[in-house]
């Protein structure tokens, strides 16, 4: 003998602030949207059908995902794509629901692509961003190709460029213990990552040096003379200290020392020069 299916009866509607909620159970609660409700005849004592049920369970889902939509718009901004994404990933929800959901929000232009692309341009830009990189982080949140390559959002970008030059002396002061060949491979690598092109790069700072005033160079270059002299002493001292280092003939300590001081990006002739003062590197 089949087992009779136990019917499920409202028990209660609770008037809520964001809709009504149908209590069935304990257990099993329903909160749907006015509209829902209003368009049903829903009632304290009412045996619900299965129609019914599955009906209210779409319509809890729904409400939930709605409100979470909600949420999330009023504490940021996103894309079509990100919206969507979170959406699928928080509640099971068909591809026909969530665009369903999205489509007010499109329309009323609280979604709007387009004004994200160029707005998350012009910031990223002002913030010393480049192309690269704005182009890829737009492709990640789901900004289509063209949106993206459009002429407007593009100028944004390339705004970039008017910081870069403040960018790089920035870096500069940053990377000041470095010698100027290891300095300047330190500014290229955290530009390319910022999303600069190596032409972009090498442009702003050819035009930096050309505008270097003869006191800039001649104090750059007794900068990167001291700065040579304490590199030399360090290792030369260091070296000193290991045993291995003393069996080693003079010209091989020189060696060892040069070719240290060439891999920390100095002239050759500069250090030659700075190793050839006897009275500071006695064993070479």
């Amino acid at each position: 003998m089949a087992t009779k299916k136990k019917e499920k009866t409202i028990l209660a509607l609770n008037p809520q602030k964001k809709g009504v909620e149908i209590v069935v159970s304990q257990r099993e609660k329903y909160l749907i949207d006015e509209e829902t409700y209003l368009d049903h005849y829903f009632y304290p004592g009412k045996v619900l059908s299965d129609e019914e049920v599955l009906l209210l369970k779409k319509a809890s889902k729904n409400k939930k995902a709605s409100d979470y939509l909600v949420l999330l718009l009023s504490r940021g901004r996103y894309t079509y794509h990100q919206l969507f994404q979170k959406l699928e990933t928080k509640y099971p929800l068909g591809e026909k629901e969530i665009k369903s959901l999205l489509a007010p929000y499109v329309e009323n232009g609280l979604i709007d692509d387009k004004s994200y692309a160029l707005d998350y341009a012009s910031s990223k830009a002002e913030q010393g961003y480049g192309r690269n990189y704005i182009l890829d982080a737009l492709k990640e949140r789901g900004v289509n190709s063209t949106l993206a390559h459009s002429p407007e959002v593009m100028e944004a970008m390339d705004s970039s460029l008017e910081v870069l030059p403040d960018l790089i002396t920035s870096l500069k002061k940053r990377k000041s213990n470095l010698s100027r060949q290891k300095q300047e491979e330190a500014i290229q690598q955290a530009l390319l990552r910022r999303g600069y092109s190596y032409s972009e790069i090498e442009e702003a700072l050819r035009s930096l040096k050309e505008e270097e005033t003869p006191e800039e160079i001649e104090k750059a270059h007794e900068e990167e003379k001291l700065l040579l002299r304490n590199e030399a002493r360090k290792w030369y001292n260091s070296f000193t200290r290991s045993p291995s280092f003393s069996t080693l003939s003079p010209m091989e300590k020189k060696k060892k020392l040069t070719e240290k001081l060439l891999r920390r990006g100095f002239p050759l002739a500069e250090v030659k020069e700075e190793l050839d003062k006897k009275e500071e590197y006695s064993e070479l």
